[in-house]
């Protein structure tokens, strides 16, 4: 599935969904993305595809990185990519085909962040008590909180 229908899909589902169109009613003016695994490959996507968002954030964005893909790294709005080191899921050979492109092709703020020694889905799980991965679970968090607020 191309960025753009899968854009499309995602910004559909909340127009259907959820009447995204009637948030300016409610005083919603600007509107940003947060997802994971697909749903931070739906975030990439409506970057690139879409000028809906004023930014994302994608947490290990299952699907990016291909090499095939020539709109990799042409942002619309300014976009932060989380990953985990350890994802079997995405490869590190992924995240830095996405790095590469970024650098050479975006034109607005975009940052990629790698937490040493984390699995796949290790920010949106539940942090238990004396968790030896609480440093990097609220960090991504923490992370996200900061670029929705410089950029919303």
């Amino acid at each position: 599935m191309s960025s753009v229908h899968v854009a499309d899909a995602a910004v559909g589902y909340l127009q259907q969904e959820c009447g995204v169109e009637q948030l300016g009613c409610c005083g919603v003016e600007q509107l940003g993305c947060v997802g994971f695994c697909w749903g931070g490959r739906a975030v990439h996507a409506c970057l690139v595809a879409r000028k809906d968002f004023k930014c994302g954030v994608a947490f290990y964005a299952y699907g990016i990185g291909s090499k095939d893909d020539e709109k990799l790294g042409l942002l619309n709005a300014p976009g932060l990519f989380i990953f985990g080191e350890k994802d079997p899921v995405v490869p590190l050979e992924q995240v830095e085909t996405l790095k590469t492109e970024l650098k050479k092709s975006c034109k607005v703020d975009y940052h990629v962040t790698v937490y040493e020694g984390m699995p796949h889905g290790f920010a949106h799980r539940k942090k238990e008590e004396n968790d030896k991965d609480a440093s990097a679970i609220d960090g991504a968090r923490l992370e996200m909180l900061k670029w929705l607020e410089k950029y919303m």
